[in-house]
């Protein structure tokens, strides 16, 4: 008998950082991927080890405009102030 394979959390489909203009980090950005989604970490970090890469990422932060970019691994997405 086979021991089963380690589950090792399924793999990356999209992973980064959201920052803003001046390369701070955004903390909270929510990161969408198809119908799955995640926040960003403290440091502007995320990960999605769900979802349809091939529709693209929606970024969107309070104070931000939404942005829409092309799906990948080690992306860093770049978040310019929503003039009100």
């Amino acid at each position: 008998v086979e021991p089963a394979p380690a589950d090792n959390g399924g793999t990356v489909v999209a992973s980064g950082k959201i920052v803003d203009a001046d390369g701070e980090p955004i903390y909270q950005a929510l990161v969408r991927l198809g119908r799955e989604y995640t926040r960003s970490k403290r440091d502007g970090s995320f990960a999605l080890k769900k979802g349809d890469p091939s529709n693209g990422l929606v970024v969107a932060a309070s104070g931000y405009a939404k942005q829409e970019v092309a799906a990948g691994t080690d992306i860093t997405v770049s978040m310019e102030r929503q003039q009100i």
